[in-house]
């Protein structure tokens, strides 16, 4: 068996023979353009692995008249950062040649390290390729961000990933072997790689060269797939990106009153590992931020939730999330105090708030004559004169319907339990 993996065996070694990210490097794309006409400009590639970074990277190089030198920030450190430069500058002086500097898994490196590439981006020493898994904007430093343009890689669609077996499989069959992919199989394997087409090759490599090492007649089918792939594979940084992505995504489907969207993404992040502690802050917000006056219930109820599922822990908690993410996404929603809040905050950082003197504390000797605390409990409520900011406002007949409906029912709730506790005080 040859030792080299059967997604580097089959690498597409042109433009022509990439596939997917059409978004990229189709016909008349940036990207495309600079490539063919060799004049690249420094570029980070973002995107999940499988998705064709290293390898457009190794078109660059297979098609560049540049020199190519390629890093792995997994082990290359600042010594060999600079090693590379001071070479790129002697090819320069040389034979007048630029250099690309490619850095595999660039977030690898400490944000200083990368900051040594700067200078010769700037003068034009070299023309820096990234390639990560990261969102750049979390794990790139910002002055090689502004100096470089981010490509983003999506997941390979099912088509794709289909061309990538069918390339896989003519390999094995010019080899001497004849192998049938079952279309259940196909489909089956689509969806558990997530994307990921060096996933799907390597499975099918898993499976021609492990389990029929010595056949000749191959047939693979959804057996043998959930025997080598029984589970999806699914990519999830719950320091970066992705981690946001979860739970806003939860957020995005509560607000648009999607509850079976809201379910979907809950899921996506419990089998991702996503902290249960951070999904139930999440919600409190929600229930806070989107819900917010016109179901004061909703706070109540999420708050019970939360308690309860950090009470039983994960999986019993998928349940109490679930009823949770249900019920805010069925309820009736208000931004009124959100906006309020924010519009108050902004109003505290850039104009002048002073507390008026008649809501001034007064509990103190002396805060009479300071004028202070003259509005009290609002028993004297002539005293007290209103802002008029319009910091609070209700924007749509349906929040202010449901303000009113519900400041009238805690109002009679009010009046309810006052006169239960003045019946108590009767009888004692």
């Amino acid at each position: 068996m040859d030792r080299e993996p059967l997604p580097h065996r089959i690498r597409p070694r042109n433009l022509s023979e990439f596939i997917g990210q059409d978004h990229i490097v189709g016909d008349g794309t940036l990207l495309r353009s600079m490539i063919e006409s060799d004049k690249l400009q420094s570029a980070i590639f973002y995107g999940p692995p499988g998705t064709g970074k290293t390898t457009l990277a190794e078109i660059i190089a297979n098609t560049t008249n540049a020199n190519f030198i390629r890093m792995n920030a997994t082990t290359a450190g600042i010594k060999d950062a600079r090693e590379a430069i001071s070479a790129a500058k002697i090819e320069y002086d040389l034979n007048k040649r630029r250099t690309i500097l490619f850095v595999d898994e660039c977030h690898r490196h400490a944000k200083n390290q990368q900051e040594a590439f700067l200078p010769s981006v700037e003068n034009g020493t070299v023309v820096f390729i990234g390639a990560t898994t990261e969102n750049p904007y979390f794990s790139i430093a910002g002055p090689l961000i502004s100096r470089s343009h981010i490509f983003q890689f999506e997941p390979l669609a099912g088509d794709d990933l289909r061309k990538a077996l069918m390339r896989g499989v003519q390999y094995y069959q010019d080899s001497g072997k004849s192998i049938t992919v079952g279309e259940e199989a196909i489909d089956y394997l689509a969806i558990k790689v997530d994307g990921d087409a060096r996933k799907m090759l390597s499975t099918l490599e898993l499976i021609v060269e492990s389990f029929y090492d010595e056949a000749v007649e191959i047939l693979v089918d959804t057996t043998v797939c959930k025997m080598v792939l029984p589970n999806k594979s699914v990519m999830f940084d719950r320091s970066g990106d992705g981690h946001f992505d979860a739970l806003s995504a939860i957020q995005g489907a509560i607000q648009a009153s999607d509850v079976d969207g809201a379910i979907l993404y809950l899921a996506w992040a419990i089998n991702c590992g996503e902290d249960l502690n951070v999904i139930c802050r999440r919600l409190l917000v929600t229930a806070a931020e989107d819900v917010g006056i016109c179901d004061p219930m909703a706070m109540v109820h999420t708050h019970a939730a939360v308690e309860a599922a950090r009470q039983v822990g994960y999986p019993e908690a998928n349940l109490i999330l679930a009823s949770a993410v249900a019920f805010l996404a069925m309820c009736p929603r208000s931004k009124a105090s959100a906006r309020a809040i924010w519009k108050a905050m902004d109003m505290n950082q850039n104009d002048v708030v002073r507390i008026p003197d008649f809501l001034r504390d007064c509990h103190y000797a002396g805060s009479k004559e300071l004028g202070h605390g003259a509005y009290q409990d609002g028993h004297n409520i002539e005293e007290y004169h209103k802002i008029v900011t319009g910091i609070f406002k209700a924007e749509n007949g349906v929040e202010v319907k449901l303000m009113k409906e519900n400041l009238e029912m805690w109002r009679q709730r009010r009046v309810e339990s006052r006169s239960v506790l003045n019946a108590k005080k009767d009888v004692l």
